[in-house]
């Protein structure tokens, strides 16, 4: 029987549902209280013996093992690329700056979320509209460059600017893009901010079988912190103050990676592939992974029978490149999901390497 027989039966209902609920949530950097961050302490709340924070509000679900003497840091950052309001003109139309990496050319006419608390704590999104100069009025050759955010603006409607500040929007306020969660065939999905919710999906359904055994009898020689960092896309800041606080003797940090297996993309651009198994990556422009850490990965990989993928990346970084700096040095590895059209509303995974990651997750967590 091949890996890909003896794993092709997974119930993926449970990641499914998971990543739709995470993926749909408000949480860009530096304001993942709006949302997510309370959605993620709800759901770690029977996984984990407490709960904890630090001062940028990263959220810290601890398990500690009598037997233990030495902790592991599991990382996912839980924010996504977005926006920041930084004028509103006489009009009504709204300047905003970006949160975190976009592709240009990607943003013209689309539709964002504008996020509000009111007074009685809950969230309020207010829909608009990214515009720019009508095609119609450039001139040929303005019509072959690509647009400039700073060219962009967002209409919501207003006629004046006193119509947008009554509705509470002002001078950093902060959006994003409006994503649909889509099922496709083959246990695909795709939506937004995949990265890096789907490794918070990964955590989560990786505690979950860590807590099924755990109820069983079985024991672990490490104490786990669980942790959805903040700020990860405006330079991994939530992971290097989290993992001070924590000061784990080893890390792994959850995220995705590059799925070019795509039209246009040469073999050696792949990095990886829909459906062939989680990544283990050995680099990035932020870390090298621990030649140990990347052993008790790959043989608990070989050993189950789990389909892996390795991930070798010359751009790009990870929690992993925070944590592994950390006090003396924290032996570090990023597990990855493949994933095709990063950054954008249509991010494309497969069910199974999700499920099979956190598979591996919760088993290698018994090899230390």
């Amino acid at each position: 029987m091949s890996k890909e027989e003896k794993w092709s039966d997974l119930d993926l209902s449970r990641v499914k549902d998971l990543l739709r609920k995470y993926s749909t949530a408000f949480g860009v950097p530096g304001y993942e209280y709006l949302e997510i961050s309370d959605i993620l302490r709800e759901d770690l709340s029977p996984l984990v013996q407490e709960i904890t924070s630090d001062g940028l509000g990263s959220v810290i679900g601890v398990i500690k093992s009598p037997k233990a003497s030495k902790s592991i840091m599991i990382s996912a950052h839980i924010d996504q690329i977005g926006f920041m309001v930084s004028h509103v003109d006489d009009k009504g139309f709204i300047r905003f700056i970006p949160l975190g990496g976009w592709d240009e050319r990607t943003l013209v006419n689309r539709v964002v979320k504008i996020a509000l608390r009111g007074d009685d704590g809950k969230l309020r999104l207010i829909n608009g509209v990214i515009g720019t100069k009508p095609p119609h009025l450039l001139t040929p050759q303005d019509r072959e460059k690509p647009h400039k955010l700073k060219e962009m603006f967002i209409d919501i409607g207003a006629s004046s600017r006193e119509d947008v500040e009554k509705l509470g929007i002002r001078k950093g306020s902060v959006l994003t893009l409006k994503g649909e969660f889509l099922e496709l065939t083959n246990n695909r999905v795709s939506g937004q901010a995949f990265d890096d919710r789907v490794g918070v999906v990964v955590m989560l359904r990786a505690l979950e079988l860590l807590r099924s055994k755990l109820d069983s009898g079985s024991e672990l020689n490490v104490n786990v912190y669980a942790v959805g960092t903040v700020q990860e896309e405006v330079g991994l800041r939530g992971a290097k103050v989290a993992s001070f606080k924590v000061s784990p003797d080893y890390g792994v940090a959850i995220d995705v990676t590059i799925a070019a297996d795509t039209p246009g993309s040469s073999d050696h651009e792949k990095i990886s592939e829909l459906g062939k198994g989680p990544v283990l990556t050995l680099i990035d422009r932020s870390f090298i992974a621990s030649v140990k850490m990347y052993e008790i990965f790959k043989g608990t990989a070989e050993e189950l029978g789990i389909p892996y993928q390795v991930g070798v990346m010359a751009a790009g970084g990870t929690d992993s490149g925070a944590i592994h700096l950390t006090k003396e040095g924290v032996p570090s590895i990023t597990l990855s999901i493949p994933t095709r059209y990063i950054h954008s509303t249509v991010e494309t995974l497969d069910l199974r390497d999700v499920e099979l990651g956190a598979i591996l997750l919760s088993e290698a967590l018994f090899k230390f």
